[in-house]
């Protein structure tokens, strides 16, 4: 059992360092070699000149510098403070900025104080993340195996009111994640959506689209990916959606 959990723990560290700290900068070009690993959150707060020591990291929680923040709850996490799971959360109720917030929830996780996944179904349920963020809530929701519906009708509103490819390739390949915790009707609207940007005049969206109903493996799109793979005109394009035809198959 602790076992498990350490390493449930570290995917959610994991899925934070890759999802959250490019976005803010973290890994940055004097730290990391290009193509190198990201940097370690001791060696990220070594450059910082801050200490790893409990007291120095909770300390940590409060710094001006929003990439501090997450790394210093992270380290906590990391090292199995669990004591300082009450700082944590006192970090997050004072926080303002979305993606602080989810990688002070994400440490909660990680240490096994449910206040986290509350926050991650809170975050997305109030419908003020942006959807990058949302992917983001739905990445450490899924890691943990834990049910991702507070997210679902953000992603679908999001894509009901954005119609443009860029928007689209944001918030497709959410959909997949969501797909398990759905009820029936959003089920159906998930797969609905996916099938109709099969013919989207945008190649990247027609093949997101294919390998989202792979991926959440929608069998009854079966369909709706063989006509679409009648219709194609680019050859790479086609072998990629007869390739996720055979995995919906079971080929």
């Amino acid at each position: 059992m602790h076992a498990l959990r350490r390493f449930r723990s570290n995917c959610i560290l994991l899925i934070v360092v890759t999802s959250l700290l490019p976005a803010l900068n973290i890994a940055q070009s004097a730290n990391r070699p290009n193509n190198g690993p990201l940097v370690s959150f001791a060696d990220t707060l070594c450059a910082r000149g801050i200490s790893t020591a409990e007291p120095s990291l909770i300390q940590a929680l409060h710094s001006e510098d929003p990439e501090i923040r997450i790394v210093a709850a992270l380290k906590l996490a990391e090292d199995r403070h669990e004591d300082a799971a009450p700082s944590i959360e006192g970090a997050f109720s004072q926080e303002k900025i979305p993606k602080v917030r989810i990688g002070l929830a994400a440490a909660l996780v990680s240490l096994g104080d449910p206040r986290g996944l509350q926050h991650l179904h809170g975050m997305c349920a109030d419908g003020s993340l942006s959807i990058d963020d949302v992917g983001d809530v739905v990445r450490n929701l899924a890691i943990t195996k834990e049910s991702t519906a507070s997210c679902i009708d953000p992603v679908l509103n999001f894509l009901d009111s954005h119609g443009d490819s860029e928007s689209r390739l944001r918030a497709m390949w959410i959909l997949p994640e969501l797909y398990d915790s759905a009820p029936p009707a959003k089920r159906s609207r998930i797969s609905g959506m996916l099938e109709d940007m099969l013919n989207d005049p945008d190649p990247a969206v027609r093949l997101t689209a294919s390998h989202s109903l792979a991926q959440a493996n929608i069998s009854s799109s079966i369909p709706s990916l063989r006509a679409a793979i009648s219709k194609e005109t680019d050859a790479n394009l086609r072998a990629s959606l007869e390739r996720d035809l055979r995995r919906l198959e079971g080929r």
